[in-house]
């Protein structure tokens, strides 16, 4: 079967989308969907949907045996809902919310496809639902949780003296993350000066088309930002997180650190009380602060988000919280 590993990431033009004889080959147009709709993207969310398409592409390959884009109808679609939700994860089931983002990039790629070369039995999801599924349980750090981390950190910046070693960055990449609840890749895209200045970042790109103006940097952010940038980074052009190289800091590194950071703070404490530390954790436990504060509107300018569907999984409540207010209200 077609491996869309081998995409080139360069946009095709809509007239060459694909060759004559490729016309009908399922494969072809997934090349051209992933060409025009997904190359040129933010890197993880493009790597997410090269899964997505390629572990179709597998499923079709295994299972139907050909490469006619006529072959995939409704009834192939459910089909391999069905495989998602029983075996597809290596004989165990995809969560159902994962099943449900998989669906997503199909869908939109059969969309796409369907308005340019129509399937033969019509669009194959069409009458195919994603799966009903329960609001998510919270990610974000409770006010003790957060405690234990940024302790942890601020021991770790005295503990961790080499230069080399940028406590005062990972620092600044912590207290950025949780004050201004942006994304990871959003904070990590920033450079300085033309990004950070008079208190706010400028400019910011964030998840799909949308753009912030400003934002602003809470002070003690600020302090740490300012004393990173005398004391490790120099005040030359370029990246705002910088490796000891002066390369743009990569997501890896940030990820390696909070797991440092999460081991640190977790030594003392026993097993059931292990904090689960990662960079949109601290974006949920922001946006929810903000929601129970300030009020849902009020998080959800500050979230970046486009539509409102999405702030809704930043500011339910825990499984604690309900069980103490059907108590309390009883």
């Amino acid at each position: 079967m077609t491996d869309l590993l081998t995409v080139d990431a360069a946009p095709t033009q809509l007239p060459s989308l694909v060759a004559d004889e490729d016309r009908h080959s399922l494969g072809a147009w997934f090349h051209a969907y992933w060409n025009m709709e997904v190359a040129g993207g933010p890197e993880t969310t493009a790597a997410a949907k090269r899964r997505d398409l390629q572990r179709f592409l597998d499923f079709i390959g295994r299972n139907v045996r050909t490469d006619h884009i006529d072959d995939w109808t409704k009834s192939v679609t459910r089909a391999y809902v069905y495989w998602l939700d029983t075996s597809g994860n290596d004989g165990r089931p995809f969560a159902p919310t994962s099943i449900n983002r998989f669906l997503a990039t199909l869908r939109h790629c059969a969309r796409f496809i369907h308005r340019i070369r129509p399937f033969l039995a019509g669009n194959p999801f069409d009458g195919v639902p994603d799966l009903e599924v329960d609001d998510p349980e919270p990610q974000g750090l409770d006010s003790i949780q957060w405690m234990r981390i940024r302790s942890a950190a601020e021991q770790l910046c005295k503990l961790k003296t080499r230069r080399q070693q940028r406590p005062l960055r990972n620092y600044a990449i912590l207290l950025c993350l949780y004050g201004t609840g942006l994304r990871i890749s959003e904070l990590l895209k920033l450079d300085y000066p033309d990004h950070y200045r008079d208190d706010f970042f400028w400019d910011i790109k964030r998840k799909g088309k949308k753009r912030t103006r400003k934002l602003y940097v809470p002070k003690e952010c600020r302090e740490t930002l300012e004393e990173y940038i005398t004391l490790e980074r120099g005040t030359i052009g370029g990246p705002l997180f910088v490796t000891k190289s002066g390369q743009r800091i990569a997501r890896q590194h940030v990820d390696r650190f909070l797991k440092e950071l999460a081991a640190f703070a977790n030594a003392k404490l026993p097993a059931d009380e292990h904090i689960n530390l990662h960079a949109h954790a601290l974006r949920h436990t922001r946006l929810r602060k903000l929601a129970h504060e300030k009020g849902v509107h009020f998080a959800h300018q500050q979230s970046g988000n486009i539509g409102w569907q999405h702030i809704w999984r930043y500011v339910q409540p825990t499984e604690q919280e309900k069980a103490e207010t059907a108590e309390e209200s009883f």
